[in-house]
């Protein structure tokens, strides 16, 4: 009988590298100027402070956090079955020129309780050999709150309310599987296409808010729906992949891989260029326990390492990510740590 993996709990963090630098300046120099303090400063001193805002905080901010509760995968004969619960929560901050030279602030928060169901079968009853196709059933419970606002106008004692929604969506796979006999190396072909159906988020508000220091108009209410309405919707998109599996190469090297892939977003809006949609890179493994990782992330460089000891694994990963539409333009750079307890 084939072995289950298995994961019992798993956390996760990921954060932008400029973080910490942007929460000392709001600190030091933004918070002291909240409600009033914006008006007493003179038009030199005003134009400075958002040159500062610009320059330590203009780079968008992001910190994730992912609880992962029980999950498995499992194999038989032409059968593969998943499924898993797990929690996610974000935070993204990105201050950007309003058009008059004043900062303005867009952030969100999200708090995700996602079920996910996932099954796959090959195709070969039906004369495919070696294709494969998978279908995965994912229900999201959100709660939401969001600030949009230029920075002149912020108040100290600003409403964060909370909204909430659901949704019910499902991604659809495809696996081709080329092997080179009689060598055991192998290559994989993959097409996923994220969101082909399911429904849209309808955020409600639940009368609950993050920090409540001043009266809660219709008025806000209205415009905070509104924003979450048009901004943080699911969106379709794909990923076309592919990677090239080897086995042990060297005594101690065991299987390595090099992976390619190209991500798109056709219903983002966004135009971006094909360099920010490329993702490649490469991991080796000395002895199955350390990982080595390497690659390129939409014009950035990726760099990861792993330890696997019994049935903890830990994994470290520090990469780019673009904002923009070319590589170059907006930036992020971040770091993830992911610590899973489980068998495999």
């Amino acid at each position: 009988m084939q072995r289950t993996p298995i994961t019992l709990i798993g956390v996760s963090l990921a954060y932008s590298s400029t973080l910490p630098n942007q929460y000392n300046f709001y600190q030091d120099e933004i918070k002291p100027l909240l409600d009033d303090g914006f008006d007493e400063l003179s038009f030199a001193e005003e134009q400075a402070l958002y040159d500062d805002i610009f320059r330590f905080a203009g780079e968008t901010s992001q910190l994730n956090a992912t609880l992962m509760l029980p999950s498995f995968v499992m194999n038989r004969g032409r059968y593969g079955l998943g499924g898993g619960l797990y929690f996610h929560t974000s935070a993204i901050n990105k201050i950007s020129d309003s058009g008059s030279g004043i900062p303005f602030v867009d952030f969100s928060g999200l708090a995700d309780a996602i079920a996910v169901v996932s099954g796959a079968t090959d195709l070969s009853p039906i004369g495919m050999e070696d294709f494969s196709i998978g279908l995965t059933t994912r229900f999201t419970q959100r709660y939401a709150t969001v600030k949009s606002k230029p920075a002149d106008v912020l108040a100290e004692d600003e409403n964060l309310l909370i909204f909430k929604a659901r949704t019910l969506d499902m991604d659809l796979g495809f696996l081709y599987t080329v092997r080179f006999r009689p060598r055991p190396s192998h290559l994989n072909v993959g097409l996923t296409w994220y969101n082909v159906f399911g429904s849209s988020f309808n955020y409600e508000d639940t009368g609950s808010s993050v920090t409540q220091n001043s009266p809660i108009t219709e008025r806000q209410i209205a415009f905070d729906q509104r924003y979450l309405q048009s901004r943080l919707q699911p969106l379709s998109s794909f990923r076309f992949g592919t990677a090239y599996i080897m086995p042990r190469l060297l005594p101690f090297l065991s299987e390595t891989a090099v992976a390619f892939d190209v991500i798109g977003a056709p219903g983002s809006g966004l135009q971006r260029s094909f360099l920010t949609r490329i993702c490649f890179g490469a991991q080796t493994s000395v002895n199955d326990w350390f990982f080595l990782r390497a690659g390129i992330n939409q014009g950035y460089t990726t760099f990861g390492l792993g330890f696997k000891l019994l049935l903890v694994q830990i994994d470290y990963a520090y990469y780019g990510v673009e904002e923009g539409r070319i590589p170059g333009q907006l930036p992020s750079w971040r770091h993830r740590l992911q610590l899973v307890l489980g068998s495999y």
